[in-house]
């Protein structure tokens, strides 16, 4: 019997030091599987294959937008790089 097993969310960050270069690795928590059966994958790998678990999810939250203070229902955080974070008010788009 085969099943596609599916992420359930990133437990630890961590970046492994070469020599010449850095290995940015997360630790995977996979469906049907325990916590201490998480195992460490390749960062990029991960956000190229689900890049839905590297989104940061806001719910509830007063924040300050455009001058003014609002209540977010489903609002989404996502780094577009160069130390750039923006919201979304839609998963994935920005």
């Amino acid at each position: 019997m085969l099943y596609s097993e599916e992420p359930v969310r990133i437990l630890a960050r961590e970046v492994k030091e070469l020599r010449n270069k850095c290995i940015a690795l997360v630790k995977v928590l996979w469906h049907r599987h325990g916590v201490e059966e998480a195992i460490w994958e390749l960062k990029e790998a991960m956000k190229v294959q689900y890049p839905n678990l590297f989104l940061v999810r806001f719910s509830g939250m007063k924040i300050l937008l455009g001058g003014k203070v609002v209540t977010t229902h489903f609002l989404g955080c996502k780094n577009i790089g160069f130390g750039t974070t923006i919201l979304t008010n839609e998963l994935g788009s920005y």
